[in-house]
């Protein structure tokens, strides 16, 4: 897959990328079940590799068996030395179907209108869109 850096986001238009796991790992606490991933991040059609994400994922509390909280960052390729442009999002994974929703909670200038912004991810093709 080719490596190419995105053009300047349209801030009325929704982002669409494919995740796709590259590594992942859970580990079990005293404070609930974790799990970490990391992946590869692709334009919506897979064809271009634009940067990489990772995820933290807890079971915990009530909700435990059914609910999981998450924090998902994406980072975008860039070409200097400042920190990469980049969006991370705060939610919920339901256990049951792999889906998960919640809002962009911080990004880097260039996404900066994306906060507030309402994402979801489909658990079984990995299809990310933040509207």
């Amino acid at each position: 897959m080719p490596q190419s850096m995105l053009p300047p986001p349209v801030p009325e238009a929704p982002l669409a990328f494919i995740l796709t796991s590259s590594r992942r790992a859970t580990t079990n606490h005293a404070v609930g079940y974790w799990e970490f991933e990391n992946g590869i991040v692709s334009t919506g059609d897979a064809q271009l590799h634009v940067g990489y994400y990772t995820q933290i994922k807890c079971v915990q509390g009530m909700m435990a068996g059914e609910e999981a909280t998450i924090n998902l960052t994406v980072l975008f390729f860039h070409n200097d030395y400042n920190p990469a442009p980049n969006i991370t999002m705060a939610g919920t994974h339901n256990l049951h179907n792999g889906e998960q929703t919640g809002s962009v909670s911080a990004a880097s200038p260039e996404y900066i209108e994306y906060i507030g912004r309402v994402f979801y991810r489909n658990g079984s093709t990995g299809l990310l869109r933040i509207e």
